[in-house]
């Protein structure tokens, strides 16, 4: 019998069809070393709501309220992006664990300052990066790190989202606002080139382009239309430190059933990861293929694991592991910081037409 479940409180548990309540929430309820014990959301009436549903003991108007409940370990905060930073600054005062999703910030500035608290507070921290966690995934990396393909070649990424389209609800329109730090450059791109790192190593180089295909967005609920003042499609080219060359296309408004692949070339063989969900590759099934044989993938760590459950899940068990081994093997706040300052260097690259060299950026 588990002798000590990790008491999980978590912010934005909408028990309106949400991210959390698809993926976070029945995750954890699959994982015997983890227990979902509280639960806020931004009113009282739909936190006592989220309790029910969710069959919580705890319910809270306030994520500070939350953070300091002694029946909570660790605070999944699951909002968007702009109040990442408060309610991170609470759970870290009160000296509890953080997973945050991704994007951890709006800025590198906010973020690093998250990063400093942190450390300050000698806690564990998780960040929302969670396609280096689904087996297919964790395969391909062995595979080449244990130089089954040889040396890497070129790699080549298409990476989808039905979202950041044409059209969307009105509650979603703060995603056409670089201001508020959650679209697709951090988002999807964020994630996209996170999994190459895991896989390929750090970045030495790379140049971008962007543009924006539907500069007035449609509300599909409201009527009317909201300008669109970030990418919605992105075309990467990326040097890494081992020499291998990148070549990824992130791309917005694409259908459901659009299909993502990650392939690498090396002098000894090739394989490719394969999805397709439409919210991006992060939130679903991934499947490994190779020109060479390879060992099963690792069995998830609950059965029922399927579709955004999967890698949101296999996050879950690796964070639960990490903090009862006292380990750190899940991507934390220093990662963030740094997949931050890369992506501001994309960023910076398509605007100036500069290729950019290597700084502060995730090297695994």
């Amino acid at each position: 019998m588990q002798e000590h479940r990790i008491k999980v409180g978590l912010v934005g548990a909408s028990p309106r069809k949400s991210w959390a309540s698809l993926s976070h929430i029945p995750a954890l309820k699959l994982l015997p070393a983890l227990e979902l014990t509280a639960v806020a959301t931004s009113s009282e009436a739909s936190a006592q709501e989220a309790a029910k549903t969710f069959q919580v003991a705890e319910a809270f108007s306030s994520a500070i309220q939350l953070a300091r409940s002694p029946n909570v370990d660790l605070v999944s905060v699951c909002v968007k992006v702009p109040y990442h930073q408060e309610i991170v600054t609470a759970a870290l005062a009160a000296g509890k664990h953080v997973l945050c999703e991704w994007p951890l910030a709006v800025s590198v500035e906010e973020a690093d300052a998250m990063r400093r608290q942190s450390e300050a507070a000698g806690v564990h921290t998780a960040v929302g990066l969670q396609a280096r966690t689904n087996p297919a995934v964790r395969r391909a990396h062995d595979l080449i790190a244990g130089g089954l393909i040889g040396q890497p070649l070129t790699a080549n990424v298409l990476s989808t989202t039905e979202g950041h389209g044409a059209a969307l609800p009105s509650a979603y329109a703060y995603l056409c606002d670089p201001a508020n730090g959650a679209t697709m450059s951090t988002i999807l791109t964020g994630h996209t080139l996170d999994l190459a790192i895991y896989l390929l190593g750090g970045i030495e180089s790379l140049q971008a382009m962007t543009t924006i295909k539907f500069p007035q967005v449609r509300l599909t609920d409201v009527g009317g239309h909201v300008s669109r003042l970030t990418a919605d499609s992105l075309s990467i080219q990326a040097r890494f430190l081992n020499g291998c060359l990148l070549t990824a296309e992130i791309d917005g408004g694409r259908p459901a059933g659009t299909p993502f692949f990650f392939q690498v070339f090396g002098t000894k063989g090739s394989l490719a990861l394969r999805g397709g969900h439409p919210y991006g590759f992060q939130a679903g099934d991934l499947s490994l293929e190779a020109s060479i044989p390879f060992q099963a993938l690792d069995l998830l760590s609950a059965p029922e694991f399927k579709g955004p459950l999967t890698n949101v899940g296999e996050l879950y068990a690796r964070l639960a592991l990490d903090l009862l081994r006292q380990e750190h093997t899940v991507p934390d706040f220093a990662h963030a910081v740094q997949l931050h300052r890369l992506i501001r260097s994309v960023g910076i690259a398509a605007e100036t037409g500069v290729r950019q060299t290597a700084g502060q950026w995730p090297i695994h």
